[in-house]
């Protein structure tokens, strides 16, 4: 199985530990930010596989966070959630 080096973001601390758990369970390594302002700095310093992101947070939205690949991220997945 392959592993991915993932960047969670989640403003629901509850669901973001419960994915992370999930994920890690599964066997990759997770990163966790609060909000799109924090995945932002992140993703200058880290390269990730994936980026799960919430698509409604406060400070900076999930759809926005899509548009912050730097030319060293060119392969970077999103997969975006969008909550009730």
């Amino acid at each position: 199985m392959s592993t991915a080096e993932i960047l969670l973001v989640e403003d629901k601390d509850s669901l973001r530990q419960m994915l992370r758990l999930t994920l890690q369970n599964a066997g990759h390594t997770v990163d966790e930010a609060r909000d799109g302002a924090e995945a932002r700095r992140m993703l200058n310093d880290i390269r990730y596989n994936l980026v799960r992101a919430h698509l409604k947070m406060p400070t900076f939205a999930g759809r926005r966070v899509a548009h912050l690949r730097q030319p060293c991220h060119r392969q970077l997945g999103h997969l975006h959630a969008a909550g009730g």
